[in-house]
């Protein structure tokens, strides 16, 4: 999708706009544009192959030609590694995970996991968990630390003391215990809308409804609001938020998968929210493209020696090491 902007005062007509992928054409459109206007073109395009794709959208405007090219890169990310444990299965967590191709999912029983997995891991998905065991903090700190991300649904009778054992390696705030009155209709855990401003919503909704149908969820933990809240109650306590950690997350939910405590598994904001926190696992991304009037250009470079010579080159220009400023590892080498 990309928005083309007519500066002129004349209007367009029938503007074919061509998108190129890796120098090849990989989509085409006819937009008309009123004078001073701007139309939205969109690409419906299929990428197999993981990696960098070097991307152009162009269209011919006669006798102005200098700004008729957009160059951008895509990067086609593999196959999100997702390890579900649990201690009691049910089949919320496999149903939204294992229909996508998008998505690589092993479940596996807390009991006799293979930790291996880890390493190879983006999210990490603990479901129905009594305790959390303490020979899994240390390994998923680390987990964390390398940047991946943990989500958390507890158990009805979850033990309190060891999860907050687990949070306090994040230095995370702990939890307590929920004592809701399970008499009280279901009406009075019903969560509000989300803030669809909120980035993690972008592109989660069509449109924007405050008066949306929401779940209902009768919580086992509180945590007084801390962390990023993602979705509440009505009363302003938190039912899913988000805490960051280093490079990683950690996401916890106040109720467990069961029906006898939520629909939230059978509500139509469950899959699109767990879709949205597989691809956040992902490492971070560089920008899409970069204007010529940004001050800096940081670039990540997979190198092992910091005293390299480096060469930036173009069609019309060639530098090789002066006055070339790049942010390596957290570092700015000349």
């Amino acid at each position: 999708m990309a928005r083309v902007i007519n500066n002129s005062e004349e209007a367009v007509s029938d503007l074919l706009v061509k998108l190129f992928i890796d120098d090849n054409q990989a989509g085409t459109s006819n937009i008309n544009l009123a004078a001073g206007g701007n139309e939205v073109v969109e690409f419906k395009i299929y990428l197999k192959e993981p990696g960098i794709k070097k991307c152009r959208i162009s269209f011919e405007d006669f006798p102005v030609t200098f700004d008729n090219e957009f160059y951008f890169v895509l990067n086609v990310s593999p196959r999100i590694n997702i390890l579900h444990l649990f201690e009691e299965k049910n089949s919320f967590i496999p149903s939204v995970y294992s229909k996508a191709n998008t998505f690589n999912l092993t479940s596996q029983r807390i009991g006799d996991f293979d930790y291996s997995l880890l390493s190879v891991s983006n999210l990490l998905v603990l479901e129905n968990l009594r305790i959390i065991p303490e020979a899994l903090n240390n390994p998923l700190k680390d987990f964390v630390a390398r940047g991946g991300s943990v989500l958390i649904y507890p158990s009805s009778n979850s033990d309190v003391v060891s999860y907050n054992n687990f949070l306090r390696k994040f230095n995370l705030p702990a939890l307590s215990k929920a004592k809701p009155d399970s008499s009280l209709p279901q009406i009075n855990f019903t969560l509000s809308p989300p803030d669809l401003n909120n980035p993690f919503f972008k592109d989660v909704f069509e449109k924007k409804d405050r008066s949306m149908d929401m779940p209902y969820a009768i919580p086992v933990f509180l945590w007084n609001n801390k962390g990023e809240k993602l979705l509440a109650y009505k009363n302003g306590d938190s039912f899913f938020s988000v805490f960051p950690s280093g490079t990683g997350k950690i996401f916890i939910a106040a109720s467990p998968l069961k029906s006898e405590y939520t629909n939230f598994q059978r509500h139509a904001t469950f899959v699109p929210v767990m879709y949205k926190i597989a691809f956040q696992s992902l490492p971070s991304e560089t920008s899409l493209s970069h204007n010529l009037q940004d001050p800096a250009i940081s670039l990540t470079l997979d190198l092992k020696q910091e005293k390299n010579v480096f060469e930036i080159s173009g069609e019309n220009f060639k530098e090789t090491g002066k006055k070339m400023y790049l942010k390596f590892l957290g570092k700015t080498l000349k």
